[in-house]
């Protein structure tokens, strides 16, 4: 016989086994643990049903008379004892159908993991924690914005995969419940705990995967800015901070792009968290290597926002920015060129420096195997787009100036002040559009690797 309990509190105090304050409408407990009181609604009720159905199953004759074939007899009755079996296990064991849903979701994750992001295997052996360890150990206190989340990508994924618009739809009603839970925690002491954090970072990424929501990833990405900022370095240097951040910094750099401004994380602060040390020698790989080379293109990528910002000041500035200025950004440019192309070479020519010394690497992979596995990485890719980037906006600058004198010496050979002498309009208009032709490829090479599948457009600046 099951006991109904006679508390008066809230399911999350009751399921907790603590004593409920009973505020109305939700307990001061959950408040101060940053937890979505889930109210004092009983939806299950808990009767004994043994009596009922004793007297059920004695009434039932042991051999029933019956002209159905006997394979097909057998095969309802087997159907039938599964559905009391599972009727059974509702009304003695309700949360047991809820726990075996909850475990089917968190791991369906994984596969949406491996399908949408490729680029993670690059930097995983430098992960303290992964996505897959912090969503397992997600209990009954998890926040329903993250909960949400993952129902959200799970059920679009199945629908992009299986080609099901009503999969599609079904997503983006369990985005648009996340979305109003996480509006709800951030105003809460909870706002700046990892579970928030990464329930953002999977919205946004939602909001990246779904083409109906344009450029709302764009908006979504500043939320997050603010939000690790108000956390500040530290609570990302370890664990699942650090994870948090390292798979939402390219949709931030590219955010920054869209803003017109430099990127937080190029602070010296910020860029020592990215840049973490492997172990021992011994525990060094050509693995760790790829990844840490990834991250020294990144500490050099994560400063063309503010290259971009200062470029696009000095077109607009109507030839008022003195020559020094721009010698410097220039010259800061070329330093960042120039420490991308000695990587770049380090990268390339890793194979076949061990295939010199020997024909397996540590790691078991031939040299052979390595070297296509180098090629083929993001931040090959990104790399030439940072660097075609760099060129670009260094040509920008070269013609400004170069316009800039010849509107100077003209000016000057027929008197004329130049002091309020306005630039050329149709400069500005071409050299925008080579910077804005620049951004658009460095976006689409920043966050497509980083999310196979994602339409280009979705990147660009409309």
């Amino acid at each position: 016989m099951v006991g109904v309990s006679n508390s008066k509190g809230c399911r999350m105090c009751v399921n907790r086994r603590i004593k409920c304050d009973e505020t109305r409408p939700q307990c001061l407990r959950c408040i101060k643990r940053g937890c979505e009181c889930p109210g004092y609604n009983r939806y299950f009720k808990f009767r004994d049903q043994t009596q009922a159905l004793q007297q059920r199953y004695r009434r039932e004759p042991l051999v029933r008379p019956s002209r159905t074939p006997p394979r097909v007899q057998k095969q309802k009755q087997t159907r039938q004892t599964e559905l009391s079996e599972l009727i059974i296990d509702e009304v003695f064991a309700p949360g047991l159908t809820f726990a075996a849903l909850d475990i089917q979701t968190k791991e369906l994750f994984n596969d949406f993991l491996e399908y949408y992001f490729p680029a993670y295997s690059i930097w995983s052996s430098q992960l303290e924690v992964n996505w897959m360890d912090f969503i397992r150990q997600q209990g009954l206190t998890c926040p329903q914005a993250l909960i949400w989340a993952i129902r959200a990508l799970n059920t679009f994924h199945m629908g992009a995969v299986k080609g099901d618009e009503g999969a599609i739809a079904c997503g983006r009603h369990m985005y648009g419940r996340g979305i109003k839970h996480l509006a709800y925690i951030l105003q809460t002491p909870a706002a700046l705990t990892d579970e928030t954090l990464a329930a953002a970072i999977l919205l946004g990424g939602y909001e990246m995967l779904d083409e109906s929501c344009k450029n709302s990833w764009v908006l979504h990405c500043g939320g997050i800015r603010h939000l690790m900022c108000a956390r500040g370095p530290a609570a990302h240097k370890h664990g699942i901070g650090r994870t948090l951040m390292l798979s939402f910094r390219n949709f931030l750099v590219t955010e920054a792009f869209r803003q017109g401004e430099s990127c937080f994380l190029e602070k010296p602060e910020w860029s020592s968290t990215v840049i973490k040390k492997s172990g021992t020698e011994s525990e060094r790989n050509e693995y760790d290597f790829v990844s840490q080379a990834t991250e020294f293109i990144f500490n050099e990528t994560v400063r063309c926002p503010g290259y971009y910002a200062a470029t696009r000041a000095i077109i607009e500035s109507q030839g008022n920015t003195k020559p020094a200025g721009i010698g410097q950004l220039v010259g800061k440019m070329i330093g960042t060129k120039n420490r991308l192309t000695r990587l770049h070479a380090r990268i390339t020519f890793a194979s076949k420096e061990d295939a010199t010394t020997s024909p397996e690497l540590s790691t078991g992979m031939a040299v052979s195997e390595f070297a296509k596995y180098v090629a083929e990485q993001p931040c090959i890719s990104l790399l030439s787009s940072v660097l075609a980037l760099l060129d670009q906006l260094m040509t920008v600058l070269e013609l400004h100036q170069n316009s800039r004198s010849r509107i100077d010496f003209k000016s000057e050979n027929d008197g004329i002040r130049t002091d309020h002498q306005p630039h050329n309009s149709s400069i500005n208009v071409v050299l925008g559009a080579k910077m804005q032709e620049g951004l658009n490829k460095f976006s689409a090479a920043m966050v497509a690797p980083s999310i196979r599948g994602i339409p280009i457009r979705n990147v660009q600046e409309e």
